[in-house]
C-alpha cells in the first residue's frame, strides 16, 4: 500500500477510535501514542469529543481534569495550531463549536486562529458549518465581524439547504453576537423568517424557542413569523422547562406580537413551577402578561404570591423590577405586593441603586397604588435630592417624572433635575432617548402648569432644551388613525353640527387628544387656518373644549383615571382647555342614534358649548382628508 494510502486508511481508523473513546482521557491517550499520525480530521474530532463529554459535567470535575492533564492538552492544542491551515471548513467549524461548548484560555487562542483562517475559505462552507461556526463565536462571546460577514454572505445564498435546526442556530448566534440588530442583516432575518414560516412544522420546540428569542433580541418583529411560531408554539408549550417559557412569553412581548392566547398559555404553564423561576424569569412573566394582553388574574396572583413568599431573597432591583412588569397590569389584588416591598425597602432605600429607585418609583406611581407604596414614595423623595449629581440622568428624570406623575414635587429634586438638564449642550440631550425627552417635557409643563409658583419659583428648562424635549413628545404621539368608538362621536358631533377636529396636536403642550370642539363659528371669526393665532384668546375665555374617548386601558380597577392620563387632564385644564371625557363602554351601551346624540348634546351643553348657529352646516377638520369617518359606524 502507498504511504498516502496508508495515511488516509490510519487517518480513518484514528477517527473511528476517537468517536469511540468513551472519556476525554483516552482521546487524550491515543493522541500521545500517535500524534505524528493525526489529521486535520482526526484533530477536530479529538477536540470535538472531548468538548462534547466534558462539557456534561459539573465546573469542579471539569476543572479538576484540565489541572490533571494540563500538559497533554498543551499537545493537542499545540498539534492544532500547527495543522491548522490543513484544516477545512468543516475542521474549522467543528472546532469552534467544541471550544465554545468548553471555554479555556488555550481554546480561545484556538479560536483566534480560527478566525482568521475561516473568511479565506467562504465557499467551502456548507449550512451545517455555517451555523456551527456563527454559534460557536457567538456562544463564546469573541467577536469575528469578518466571519460573521462571510457567514451572512454565504447563508443568505444557500438558505433554502439550511435545516430548522440550524436556522435556528443561524438566527441565534447572529442576535447574540449583536450582528443581528445591524441593517445590514436585513436580508439575512427576512430570509431566515420566509424559509422557518413555510416549514414551520419541522421545528422542534427548542429551535422555536431559538428563533423566537433571536428575532425578539433584535427586535425584528416579523408578524407572519411570530403568527407562525405560536401555532406551532400552543400545542407544545407544557412540555418547555418553566424557564423557557418565561422567555418565550418575554419574546412574544418584546416585539408586541398579537398572540394574547400563546402568552396566557405560556403562563399559565408556567405558574406552578413559580418556585423554581428566578426573579428574571417571574419579571418576563408579568410584564409579557401585561404587555400583550394575556392578563390572567389567577396567574398574576399566583407568580405575586410567589414574590411575596420569597421576597426577602430578593434583591432591591430584582423586586422593582417585579412592580414595574406588574404596575401594567392595575390590578386591584396586586396592593398588597406594592405595600410588602414599601415595608421592606422603605427603611433601607438608601442602599438601593439609582436604577432601582426609579422603576420604584415609576411603578407605584403608574401603577395606582401608590397610597400602598406611599411609604417608598416618601423615602425616595427625601433620599433623592442628596443623590442626584451621582445618578444615571435617564435615572434621576424617570424618578422625577415619576413623582410628577402621583402629583408630588420635591423642590429640590426637580432642580436639580432642570440644572442638570440645562448644562447639557443641547446636542447632547438630542442624543438622549425620545422617552427620556418627553418624561423631560411633561415634568416642565407640570412645573409651568401645576406646581406652586412658591416651590416652582423660576425652575423651567431653558428655551432651546424645552423645544427639543417638546419635539420629542410631538415625534411620539404623531396623529394616528382614530379609534372605531372615536369615528362615530365625530360623525355624532357631524349630525349636531359642531365644528370639530380629530386628532389634534394641542399648541404649546404638543399632547395629541381625540377631539377638539371650537366655539360657534361667527362672522368674521377667523377659520381653521387661523386657530392657532385665536387658541390663546379663545382659551382665555375658556370656549375651547377638547373631548377624550376613552377606553378600558385609561381606567384602573377601580373606575378612576389612569395616574398618566390623569395627569394629561390636569395639564390640559390648567392651560385653559375644558376638557370632557366619553367613555368607550358607556357610549356604545347607548342605541345608535338619538340617545348617542342626546348623550352629546348634554356634555357638551355641561361644558359650556353653546350649540351650532343656526343654519351653520357641520364641519369636521382633520390633518388629513377625514375620510375615515366616512366609514364610520352609524351613530
Amino acid at each position: 500500500m502507498r504511504a498516502p494510502a496508508r495515511a488516509a486508511s490510519m487517518g480513518v481508523q484514528l477517527n473511528a477510535r476517537l468517536m469511540a473513546a468513551p472519556e476525554p482521557e483516552h482521546v487524550l491517550e491515543l493522541h500521545g501514542a500517535h500524534a505524528g499520525c493525526f489529521d486535520a480530521v482526526n484533530l477536530s474530532t479529538a477536540w470535538g469529543r472531548i468538548s462534547r463529554v466534558a462539557a456534561t459535567w459539573p465546573a469542579r470535575r471539569q476543572a479538576a481534569f484540565f489541572d490533571e492533564h494540563r500538559d497533554a492538552l498543551e499537545r493537542l492544542h499545540a498539534s492544532m495550531h500547527a495543522r491548522l491551515r490543513d484544516f477545512g471548513a468543516r475542521e474549522l467549524a467543528n472546532t469552534a463549536y467544541a471550544c465554545a461548548c468548553l471555554p479555556s484560555d488555550p481554546a480561545l487562542a484556538l479560536m483566534r486562529s480560527v478566525r482568521e483562517r475561516a473568511p479565506a475559505l467562504s465557499a467551502d462552507f456548507k449550512p451545517q458549518e455555517l451555523a456551527n461556526i456563527a454559534w460557536g463565536f457567538a456562544k463564546a462571546g469573541l467577536r469575528a465581524p469578518p466571519l460573521f460577514e462571510m457567514v451572512e454572505r454565504e447563508s443568505v445564498r444557500q438558505l433554502r439547504n439550511f435545516k430548522p435546526i440550524e436556522l435556528a442556530s443561524l438566527a441565534w448566534a447572529f442576535a447574540r453576537d449583536g450582528t443581528g440588530k445591524l441593517s445590514s442583516s436585513d436580508a439575512l432575518f427576512e430570509g431566515i423568517a420566509r424559509e422557518a414560516e413555510a416549514r414551520i412544522d419541522e421545528f422542534n420546540v427548542r429551535s422555536l424557542f431559538n428563533l423566537a428569542w433571536a428575532f425578539a433580541a433584535t427586535r425584528r418583529a416579523d408578524e407572519r413569523l411570530f403568527d407562525a411560531i405560536a401555532l406551532a408554539a400552543l400545542p407544545v408549550c407544557d412540555s418547555l422547562p418553566p424557564q423557557q417559557l418565561a422567555v418565550l412569553a418575554w419574546a412574544m412581548g418584546r416585539v408586541r406580537a398579537q398572540q394574547p392566547r400563546l402568552v396566557r398559555a405560556l403562563a399559565a404553564a408556567a405558574a406552578p413551577h413559580a418556585s423554581r423561576l428566578q426573579p428574571k424569569h417571574i419579571v418576563m412573566l408579568l410584564w409579557s402578561a401585561n404587555r400583550c394582553g394575556a392578563a390572567d388574574a389567577r396567574v398574576l396572583r399566583a407568580l405575586s404570591c410567589e414574590v411575596a413568599r420569597t421576597a426577602k431573597t430578593y434583591s432591591a432591583l430584582e423586586l422593582a423590577l417585579v412592580l414595574w412588569a406588574s404596575a401594567a397590569s392595575h390590578a386591584a389584588d396586586a396592593a398588597p405586593l406594592f405595600a410588602l416591598v414599601a415595608r421592606q425597602l422603605a427603611p433601607d432605600v438608601r442602599a438601593c441603586e439609582g436604577r432601582a429607585l426609579s422603576l420604584l418609583a415609576y411603578a407605584s406611581a403608574v401603577s395606582g397604588h401608590a397610597r400602598e407604596a406611599g411609604p417608598l414614595l416618601d423615602a425616595i423623595e427625601a433620599e433623592l435630592p442628596a443623590r442626584a449629581h451621582a445618578l444615571r440622568l435617564p435615572d434621576l428624570v424617570r424618578t422625577g417624572w415619576a413623582l410628577a406623575v402621583a402629583r408630588r414635587y420635591p423642590p429640590a429634586l426637580l432642580d436639580a433635575i432642570v440644572s442638570r438638564v440645562n448644562a447639557l449642550p443641547s446636542t447632547a440631550l438630542a442624543c438622549e432617548s425620545v422617552q427620556l425627552r418627553v418624561q423631560l417635557h411633561q415634568i416642565n409643563l407640570s412645573l409651568a402648569l401645576l406646581v406652586p409658583a412658591h416651590l416652582a419659583g423660576a425652575l423651567a428648562l431653558s428655551p432651546p432644551h424645552a423645544a427639543l424635549c417638546a419635539d420629542a413628545l410631538r415625534h411620539e404621539t404623531a396623529p394616528c388613525a382614530p379609534s372605531a368608538p372615536h369615528l362615530t362621536v365625530s360623525a355624532a358631533l357631524a349630525q349636531l353640527r359642531v365644528e370639530h377636529e380629530n386628532e389634534y396636536v394641542v399648541p404649546g403642550l404638543g399632547c395629541t387628544v381625540d377631539i377638539a370642539v371650537w366655539p360657534p363659528t361667527r362672522r368674521g371669526a377667523p377659520r381653521r387656518a387661523d386657530r392657532g393665532a385665536a387658541s390663546a384668546a379663545e382659551r382665555a375665555g375658556a370656549s375651547m373644549m377638547l373631548v377624550e374617548v376613552n377606553g378600558p386601558h385609561h381606567y384602573l380597577p377601580s373606575g378612576e383615571l389612569r395616574p398618566t392620563s390623569a395627569l394629561k387632564h390636569a395639564q390640559l385644564r390648567a392651560a385653559g382647555w375644558r376638557v370632557l371625557v366619553v367613555c368607550n363602554d358607556e357610549w356604545l351601551a347607548l342605541p345608535a342614534g338619538g340617545p348617542r346624540l342626546g348623550f352629546l348634546r348634554d356634555l357638551l351643553r355641561a361644558g359650556g358649548h353653546a350649540g351650532p348657529r343656526a343654519g351653520a352646516a357641520a364641519v369636521v377638520r382633520r390633518a388629513n382628508d377625514g375620510a375615515e369617518l366616512a366609514a364610520a359606524v352609524a351613530c
